[in-house]
């Protein structure tokens, strides 16, 4: 079986998840300003993904919670899910910090203005940790 490898930032080498090259990985990050997150309708979604975190993580730890968490949008270079578009959430709040990690269940290189934001369907959630501790 032959092993590619995908370089990442600190110049450590890991195979690629799924066989593709560094160049083929980054060919599925999408062009400057064409990312769901960089559109006015993103702010809906974002909403989506907080409340699909919340029910997740609540329903296994009521102390896990997303009211106001950072929002971040990581595009991930290696690993299971290398090419694809992951968002992060964290909530520091007085019970502990929670972490949520949802990938998008939509095209994620496009104007997601024509989405029902109120769907359940949008978000997967890949990991949820209250303090470290998955859930």
């Amino acid at each position: 079986m032959k092993v590619r490898w995908l370089v990442i930032c600190a110049g450590i080498l890991v195979p690629s998840a799924f066989g593709a090259g560094p160049l083929e990985v980054f060919k599925r990050q999408c062009g400057k300003g064409l990312a769901a997150n960089e559109y006015p309708a993103w702010q809906w979604l974002q909403s989506n993904a907080i409340r699909a975190a919340d029910a997740f993580a609540t329903s296994r730890n009521p102390s896990a919670f997303f009211l106001r968490p950072e929002v971040s949008v990581i595009f991930q270079a290696a690993g299971a899910d290398a090419g694809q578009y992951h968002v992060h959430l964290l909530q520091k709040g007085t019970t502990g910090t929670s972490l949520a990690i949802l990938r998008p269940n939509f095209s994620f290189c496009s104007d997601p203005k024509a989405l029902d934001d109120s769907r359940t369907d949008l978000f997967t959630v890949v990991t949820v940790k209250l303090n470290g501790i998955p859930l």
